[in-house]
């Protein structure tokens, strides 16, 4: 019985150890994620939306622009047009 008592410390040990390395890991990358987001995605993100916008630098509003629904059928008998020419 006490050879099991013994074989059971070790296991949880292990297991505690790994779980602190897991956690220092995520500790060390978390700056880095931080950073990333802030100065690439976020700004790529921005600049997506903004491109569905009106938005004119120094106006403080801005609204999106979507398609009218006499412009859509307009746009795509144009382009039928234009592709079997």
């Amino acid at each position: 019985m006490a050879s099991v008592v013994s074989m059971a410390a070790p296991h949880d040990s292990a297991v505690a150890h790994r779980r602190s390395e897991a956690r220092i890991a995520w500790m060390l990358v978390l700056p880095a994620m931080i950073l990333l987001f802030l100065f690439v995605l976020l700004p790529v993100a921005s600049v997506i939306m903004l491109g569905f916008t009106d938005f004119e630098l120094g106006y403080g509003k801005f609204r999106f622009v979507g398609e009218h629904p006499a412009l859509n059928a307009t746009c795509s008998n144009v382009a039928i047009e234009n592709a079997s020419w």
